[in-house]
């Protein structure tokens, strides 16, 4: 998906700017990994996680345990498919057109070269 979002963006853009888009993706990939640590935390706090060595755990805390580690990662992958489905702009016949506007104007930018020599 990023290199389809890059390309569409030098076709838009006529400019290739592969290291920005990948920054930016790596930024927000590395945001959600520190929120989701951060939610973990709280959520285990919250349930009043005994963290003692040698602790047992009660059982309503792991009902609570397995009902978020597997509610939680359901629902937000539902999200982002959801969410993909609504926004992302490039479906396979928009990457197909992409890719031939690619080759088009890497086609002119060849002719152009040989013309100049």
């Amino acid at each position: 998906m990023v290199t389809d979002a890059v390309d569409d963006i030098e076709v838009k853009t006529g400019s290739r700017d592969d290291g920005t888009a990948y920054s930016v993706f790596n930024f927000f990939r590395k945001l959600g990994q520190v929120l989701s640590a951060v939610c973990v935390n709280g959520a285990l706090l919250g349930m009043h996680y005994k963290v003692e060595k040698g602790a047992v755990q009660t059982l309503e805390n792991l009902r609570r345990m397995y009902d978020l580690a597997t509610l939680i990662p359901a629902v937000l992958f539902g999200l982002m498919a959801l969410l993909l489905f609504l926004s992302y702009p490039l479906s396979r016949h928009k990457v197909q057109e992409l890719q031939i506007l690619k080759e088009q104007k890497l086609k002119e930018s060849y002719e152009n070269k040989l013309i100049d020599i």
